[in-house]
């Protein structure tokens, strides 16, 4: 029995998809399969490269809009509320070995390191989740072992 991974994402990437989605259903579908069925009357389909480049590129529409309908079939939209604790959508302000950083705990499929948004299942991201402001966590992985003091969550 297989089960599905709840997938947070932010109100604003909910939409994105969803422009996405509706442009590949109503603006590229429709697009690609005109242009199969103006390469299948050019004649002999063996050596029309034009016909398998577009059965390709329909394939890969296909496969994206079915990956953008289970990521929003599965999504949990992250809301926008007053947080007292580090979750899923807030930012949070640490001081670690010195030095303050910032991370937005984001879902899995909003991931952008070098933008300082991580996910709740990053070693980081579990350990800060649940916290306060002012709280001390343990961050460890195999490399590395340090404490993160929370300063702010917005």
């Amino acid at each position: 029995m297989s089960q599905v991974k709840t997938n947070y994402i932010s109100k604003l990437r909910a939409e994105e998809l969803e422009q996405e989605l509706k442009f590949l259903l109503e603006v590229k579908q429709p697009d690609i399969a005109k242009k199969i069925l103006e390469a299948r009357e050019m004649g002999n389909l063996q050596e029309n490269s034009s016909f398998d480049l577009y059965i390709e590129e329909q394939e890969l529409v296909t496969s994206r809009v079915r990956d953008i309908q289970n990521l929003l079939a599965s999504a949990k939209i992250i809301k926008d509320t007053k947080f007292t604790t580090v979750e899923v959508g807030t930012t949070v302000i640490v001081e670690v070995e010195g030095r303050q950083d910032e991370f937005t705990i984001v879902g899995v499929s909003e991931v952008q390191p070098t933008s300082g948004r991580i996910s709740h299942e990053s070693p980081v991201g579990k350990a800060l989740l649940g916290a306060a402001t002012g709280q001390e966590v343990l961050v460890e992985t195999e490399v590395y072992s340090a404490i993160y003091k929370i300063i702010n969550i917005k």
